[in-house]
C-alpha cells in the first residue's frame, strides 16, 4: 500500500527569521527562480553549504535530482499551483 512520504516541516514561517537561512537568489548562489534558467547548480551549492535554504517566491527549474542532507530545511514563499 502506498504511503505519502514523511515530511519534515520547519516550525517557523519562511523568511529571514530562520537562523542561517541562505537565500538561493543572492550571492554566491544566484538562482533566478524565473522558470526558464536552470537553477539546479545554485540550489545544489546552497543545500551543500547550509542547514537552512530559503527559496523566495518563484519557479525554480531543476534538471536533475537534488540530494538533501538529513539536517537540511528548504523553506520558501509563494502560492500552490
Amino acid at each position: 500500500m502506498w504511503q505519502e512520504p514523511r515530511r519534515r516541516f520547519c516550525p517557523r514561517p519562511a523568511g529571514w527569521t530562520i537562523a542561517n537561512a541562505a537565500n538561493v537568489q543572492e550571492a554566491p548562489y544566484g538562482a533566478r527562480g524565473d522558470g526558464k534558467a536552470d537553477d539546479t547548480d545554485a540550489l545544489g551549492r546552497a543545500i551543500a553549504a547550509n542547514p537552512a535554504v530559503y527559496l523566495p517566491k518563484g519557479f525554480y527549474r531543476i534538471t536533475r535530482p537534488l540530494r538533501l542532507q538529513a539536517h537540511t530545511f528548504l523553506v520558501g514563499t509563494g502560492t500552490n499551483h
